[in-house]
């Protein structure tokens, strides 16, 4: 609710049923953490709620219990050992393309790590 009204109703672009034939909506808010609380402090507290959430018990068929960013890190640090996995009908494409301009594709192809 509180992200359909803040993306929808205050920016105008609708909420609940009627955001379906509207335009999307976005707010963002940046926060200043040490106008609140000592940075340190909301450390340690983020780290204590993540721990609390991770010592859940598991749902039925779950072996690990994950919260907002660890699926993403994990892909990211995969994508930096292994490479962005491209379909072969893709990447037929980038170098069909890469080829009708001209481009040699090696020196991109190298890692720059």
């Amino acid at each position: 609710m509180v992200v359909d009204l803040l993306g929808g109703a205050l920016t105008g672009s609708g909420s609940g049923k009627q955001a379906l034939r509207a335009r999307n909506g976005v707010f963002i808010q940046a926060l200043n953490i040490e106008s609140f609380v000592p940075m340190q402090e909301y450390l340690k507290n983020m780290k204590e709620l993540i721990s609390e959430i991770k010592s859940s018990s598991l749902a039925d068929g779950f072996d690990e219990i994950l919260v907002p960013g660890e699926p993403e890190l994990r892909s990211k640090r995969k994508r930096l050992a292994e490479g962005i996995p491209i379909p072969d009908f893709s990447w037929q494409e980038v170098v069909r393309t890469a080829k009708d301009l001209g481009l040699d594709l090696e020196p991109m192809l190298k890692p720059t790590r």
